[in-house]
């Protein structure tokens, strides 16, 4: 927030807190260190092919989707 790249938004939710926002200058922070990170990750894993990398993503993906909804059904989120 010092930096300006975040900013409090008001919540739709009437009992909720302030949501935390990224501003244009978050946006475009964020941006960069995204752009960043995938040149390192490509770069890093040059030899694996772009098809199992894919894969591997696939799987976290499902893999969190999976221990959120264990977590939320448990009350733990």
């Amino acid at each position: 927030m010092e930096q300006g790249h975040a900013a409090y938004a008001d919540n739709p939710d009437p009992c909720g807190s302030p949501v935390l926002t990224l501003t244009a200058g978050g946006r475009r922070a964020l941006g960069k260190v995204t752009e960043r990170a995938t040149e390192r990750h490509r770069a890093l894993f040059a030899d694996v092919p772009d098809a199992e990398v894919a894969a591997a993503r696939s799987l976290l993906r499902r893999l969190f989707t999976e221990l959120d909804r264990q977590e939320r059904a448990a009350g733990k989120r």
